[in-house]
């Protein structure tokens, strides 16, 4: 297809998609949220970064992959039609996790910063389950690579939509972070499943909640 000049008002918001599968496992191909983006006319980019399972990778791998994979985006953004300044990241668990990484420990100058994120089910801080510390490397890695620890200049735009009785990654570990982020300056929305756990959105009447949810902050954030 001919490249599209810069200027071109016909260019849309992209989303890079990251899967879950506990850093272990997973495809691209993952990819049930990813049709909230398609129905709004985004462009998506579903990753196909390194797992553990099959690449005896650990976090921080994966994590390499994720920036990689947005910088790449906006790298060849002319290519593909895209608005450069708005490439966004969204991940399922440890996608989640991932997406919420490259939000706050990227650099801020960095064409691997998300303009913003959208995270579901996603673990905040990977120090306080053992599987996750061993996944990491170690409990120094995992501190490291919590998005909880980030220190950011500044934050894009956040959602986060996470379940009461999620036993894979902790609620109350991601209500910290967002509260804690949103005392460093981040805009965040947090959606809170009630009564719910980890996989919330193969359930239909959550699963449209949230997408409704997720459609009222990207049109504010001119997504």
């Amino acid at each position: 297809e001919p490249e599209v000049g810069r200027d071109d008002q016909t260019r849309k918001p992209a989303m890079d998609w990251l899967h879950g599968g506990g850093w272990f496992f997973g495809s691209w191909g993952w990819c049930g949220p990813c049709q909230f983006y398609k129905d709004r006319g985004m462009v998506v980019a579903q990753v196909e970064y390194r797992t553990r399972g099959r690449h005896a990778t650990n976090i921080r791998d994966a994590f390499e992959d994720a920036l990689d994979a947005i910088a790449w985006l906006r790298q060849n953004a002319d290519q593909y039609g895209i608005d450069p300044e708005r490439i966004g990241v969204s991940g399922f668990s440890a996608g989640a996790h991932l997406s919420l990484a490259t939000a706050g420990l990227a650099p801020s100058d960095a064409q691997s910063k998300p303009d913003i994120a959208v995270a579901f089910s996603g673990c905040a801080d990977l120090t306080i389950d053992p599987y996750i510390v061993r996944m990491a490397g170690g409990m120094e890695e995992a501190a490291a690579l919590s998005p909880v620890n980030a220190e950011p200049d500044a934050w894009p735009p956040l959602y986060m939509a996470n379940a009461t009785r999620d036993s894979d990654c902790n609620y109350e570990a991601a209500l910290q972070f967002s509260e804690k982020a949103k005392a460093q300056g981040a805009e965040i929305t947090f959606l809170t499943q009630e009564n719910a756990g980890h996989f919330f959105l193969r359930e239909p009447e959550r699963a449209a909640q949230t997408q409704a949810s997720v459609n009222a902050f990207l049109d504010a954030e001119g997504f």
